[in-house]
């Protein structure tokens, strides 16, 4: 019986010791220069990083509906604010030199993502990219972070962030602020398979350059 009281016991003392650590970018494997380290203890506990090198096959059109705020750094507001946003439509195409590509549309423009890194093991996977940009001529620099679990009617668990990393001149306040981010999930936990890509063109105030959009 002592035996089992000295376990318990130095076990407890194990995990109040885990709890006590920080945790690093090393443990998740994502470097600070994408999720910074001075916001990435209060940044994981809204959003689930996969770390792996066996990630899952993630290639296709899917769309986030709801697209559901879960936090907002630079307004603290949160799931209990019920805030929603307008469809999330995003895509991971594969191209002919098997190079894997992001495309997203967001406010009638667009994102583009060219190299990607997707990490994670079964099902399970987290992809990141930094993109830069401008909005209202401020030029920006931010981070984007999409994660779930593949399924075959699209992606469950989906969560989706990004963060403001770099940003040019903005006497107005117009843009995030260095280091605030926001992370969002889709309501009905899952962004179902949807073919968008063919029904958007350039018209509706996309342009050739479809540039990126910071809020």
């Amino acid at each position: 019986m002592k035996s089992i009281v000295r376990l318990l016991a130095a076990a407890l003392a194990m995990v109040g010791m885990l709890g006590c650590n920080p945790v690093t970018n090393e443990d998740i494997g994502i470097p600070q220069t994408v999720i910074p380290s001075s916001i990435l203890k209060k940044f994981v506990k809204y959003m689930d990083i996969y770390k792996g090198d066996n990630p899952p096959a993630i290639e296709g059109e899917y769309v986030s509906s709801p697209h559901k705020l879960v936090y907002d750094s630079r307004s603290d507001k949160d799931e209990s604010d019920n805030i929603q946003f307008g469809d999330y439509c995003f895509a991971f195409n594969r191209g002919s030199d098997s190079t894997l590509t992001f495309c997203a549309i967001e406010s009638e423009q667009a994102i583009n993502g060219r190299e990607l890194t997707v990490m994670g093991h079964d099902d399970y996977f987290t992809m990141y990219f930094i993109g830069e940009g401008s909005t209202n001529g401020i030029s920006f620099r931010k981070s984007y972070l999409i994660s779930g679990r593949k399924t075959e009617n699209g992606i469950a668990d989906f969560y989706y962030a990004f963060i403001m990393l770099d940003k040019g001149d903005d006497p107005d306040d117009e843009l995030m602020d260095i280091n605030d981010y926001r992370v969002i999930k889709d309501g009905n936990d899952l962004a179902g398979n949807w073919f968008w890509q063919d029904k958007k063109t350039n018209s509706g105030g996309l342009s050739d350059d479809m540039q990126l959009e910071a809020e």
